[in-house]
């Protein structure tokens, strides 16, 4: 059963950097994730049943980066609220020639996806739901530009993680279809023993490569939420979001899911 209120994680966070709250623990040995992947970043792990947040470093978890095709989860929830999209197998027309569904683009395309969303939504529309979510750092976004990538729109491991706690149990402030339907299409693996769903995104800043997983492992119907950020100067974008999801799965294992037991 989901315990949290709205916006609860900020006070876990809060009680953690008095060192009073035994709900998050800092897991030092997580760096051997980070390490193998030869970049910097943060691992957030929530298991919702014990109410308990694994973090590695909580610093990074606290710090605020670009969402890039991350944003795609909240572009998505508007698309839906507003009328943009109607469902998540309408077609959209992503060049001349070709279109795909909205689910399809979504687990094949997100960054594809994301920018006709992110630019076909109405300005007013798009800022109405960033403030009312207090998504990330609530800036006022310019949609001509790509603010989801340049910048200008900002958002921390944290408050991803958050972003999908409410998501999953239909807790933002959106209708509960919008949050339903997103939730299906991150829908990425249903096996009898678990399901995975998530997101991810690469992003090319002017200094680094970065990239982002987002989403949560279900086994026995108890939902385990992760967000993963990963940064290096070395490496381009898309050589992260390989060394990511290799990351994720074996991080993930290391902690016993896919397995059916939790």
């Amino acid at each position: 059963m989901h315990k949290h209120p709205y916006l609860l994680l900020v006070l876990l966070w809060a009680g953690f950097s008095m060192g009073c709250h035994s709900g998050i623990k800092e897991k030092k040995s997580w760096q051997s994730y980070l390490d193998s992947a030869q970049a910097t970043g943060c691992l957030m792990l929530y298991d919702n049943m014990h109410d308990q947040v694994s973090v590695y470093p909580v610093e990074k978890a606290r710090q605020r980066y670009v969402p890039g095709s991350g944003f795609v989860v909240f572009s998505s929830l508007v698309a839906l609220e507003s009328g943009l999209v109607a469902d998540t197998s309408s077609m959209i027309q992503i060049s001349d020639i070709d279109s795909m569904s909205m689910g399809d683009l979504f687990r094949q395309h997100p960054a594809t996806l994301n920018q006709w969303l992110s630019t076909h939504i109405r300005k007013a529309v798009m800022q109405f739901w960033l403030d009312s979510v207090h998504y990330g750092n609530r800036v006022y976004i310019d949609t001509i530009q790509p603010f989801w990538e340049n910048g200008t729109l900002r958002i921390s491991p944290d408050e991803q993680l958050g972003l999908l706690i409410h998501l999953y149990f239909h807790e933002l402030p959106f209708h509960e279809r919008p949050q339903r339907l997103v939730q299906q299409i991150m829908l990425q693996e249903n096996t009898p023993q678990y399901s995975l769903s998530y997101v991810t995104a690469a992003i090319h800043t002017d200094t680094t490569a970065q990239a982002w997983m987002l989403g949560w492992e279900e086994e026995n119907r108890h939902p385990y939420f992760f967000t993963v950020f990963l940064e290096s100067k070395q490496q381009s974008p898309e050589q992260l979001r390989e060394k990511i999801l290799a990351l994720v799965r074996k991080w993930l294992s290391d902690q016993g899911f896919f397995q059916g037991n939790k």
